[in-house]
């Protein structure tokens, strides 16, 4: 993997950042559901990229032919949004992982209650990309990343072929294990070069406007479907 220009590092970058950030979700949603407040009125937290995205990037994985029962990686699983969209629409096979404890502990929060019984079919671990071991290695046919990537890029310390050995490492060696990735801060052509050892380019989505966090609007998101080679 060929690093795409020189980087900067960011608070976005920082474990520390992340983990007070899933401390403060996790305050709000159960004192909500405490409060016995509706779950349409239930703030989940923050959706990385907004809702429009996230249903384009599930409806995506329906339009290529992912098996519901496919074992799935939830990479930088965050708050957990992700897992409540996608097993929504029948998706069955989850692991979820975020480095961050207190992600994993509002993901599965939030999954139990909103998913029921459904959420029994998700892992949940604390782990970090670049922990390679038997015990992680080939084990799914798809990873999901929906800004980890960006995130982990934006501590410069950190070495972006420990993120893509670790992705490669994860996935099944078959000619049906994907890596679906969106980024707002690396273009397709970008995220073509940083995989381009081990990955190639199955598609993209091609309608991707515009992305909402924090308030604000932002740059074009970027989603690419990558094959093993």
């Amino acid at each position: 993997m060929e690093d795409s220009g020189e980087r900067c590092s960011s608070k976005l970058g920082s474990q520390e950042f992340w983990e007070e950030t899933f401390v403060r979700e996790s305050k709000n949603f159960s004192e909500a559901v405490e409060t016995g407040t509706h779950d349409d009125m239930i703030d989940c937290g923050e959706v990385w990229f907004g809702e429009r995205v996230l249903e384009k990037v599930v409806n995506f994985m329906m339009d290529h032919g992912i098996a519901s029962d496919a074992p799935i990686l939830d990479l930088g699983c965050g708050n957990g949004n992700f897992l409540l969209k996608a097993t929504e629409e029948g998706y069955t096979n989850f692991t979820a992982v975020d480095y961050c404890q207190s992600a994993v502990n509002l993901a599965q929060e939030q999954c139990k209650h909103f998913l029921k019984e459904k959420a029994d079919t998700i892992t949940f671990k604390v782990e970090d990309i670049r922990c390679n071991t038997e015990d992680t290695a080939r084990k799914f046919l798809l990873i999901h990343d929906k800004g980890t990537l960006d995130a982990f890029l934006l501590c410069k310390e950190n070495d972006p072929n420990e993120y893509v050995k670790g992705v490669h490492h994860r996935l099944q060696k078959n000619d049906k294990s994907r890596l679906l990735i969106t980024s707002c801060n690396w273009t397709r052509e970008e995220l073509n070069n940083y995989f381009k050892e081990y990955l190639e380019e199955v598609d993209y989505i091609k309608d991707h406007k515009s992305f909402s966090f924090g308030g604000s609007s932002g740059s074009t998101v970027t989603t690419v479907l990558f094959k093993i080679k």
